[in-house]
């Protein structure tokens, strides 16, 4: 019975060895991929082009210059 205590006892410290490791490894790729999306993010906010373009004023510049082509093309169509 005493043989079985002795056994067990440096049984922790075996699986904190494995298990530390690991475990860092897996902060450490979670923070590096958090700064790496958050400098991406920061990135494309300092680009002016980004930050005014507006997506339904863009649909909507789109849809008007269908029509002005539309237009142009029956005029010169109908001479």
């Amino acid at each position: 019975m005493i043989r079985h205590k002795r056994m067990h006892k440096g049984s922790f410290t075996i699986e904190a060895s494995i298990y530390i490791p690991v475990l860092l490894f897996l902060i450490a790729n979670v923070l590096s991929v958090g700064i790496h999306f958050f400098q991406e993010v920061r990135e494309r906010s300092e680009n002016p082009e980004i930050k005014c373009l507006d997506i339904v004023k863009e649909f909507y510049n789109y849809q008007i210059l269908e029509e002005i082509k539309e237009e142009i093309k029956e005029e010169i169509e109908g001479d």
